[in-house]
């Protein structure tokens, strides 16, 4: 009863952090990781979503030998054959990997 009432009366809003960090401990069962968090607030950023779908339709050019383009469905898809799970597993891990390996060149 504390929580409905501090959240539907008694809340100050200055913007929406409190209630996203809320949103974001509920959907994880009551605790949660800053990075969590995070994820959950830049799920919601919209500023930061127009961001990054201008810079993913860049990519629709720049790495046309391995992704494509449906305007039919306004989706990517990966060139090729489908993959099975062991391929694609393989995939992932050679991403993480190379990301992995782009960072700490980086220092990060």
């Amino acid at each position: 009863m504390t929580t409905w009432w501090t959240l539907s009366r008694k809340m100050r809003m200055s913007y929406v952090y409190q209630l996203l960090m809320i949103k974001a401990l509920l959907a994880a069962g009551g605790t949660a990781t800053p990075r969590q968090v995070v994820l959950a607030f830049l799920s919601e950023d919209e500023s930061k979503i127009a961001f990054y779908e201008r810079r993913i339709r860049v990519c629709r050019s720049l790495y046309c030998d391995v992704t494509g383009w449906s305007d039919e469905r306004a989706t990517f898809f990966l060139e090729g054959p489908k993959l099975t799970y062991q391929q694609s597993a393989s995939l992932r891990a050679l991403c993480e990997k190379r990301i992995g390996d782009f960072l700490e060149s980086r220092g990060v």
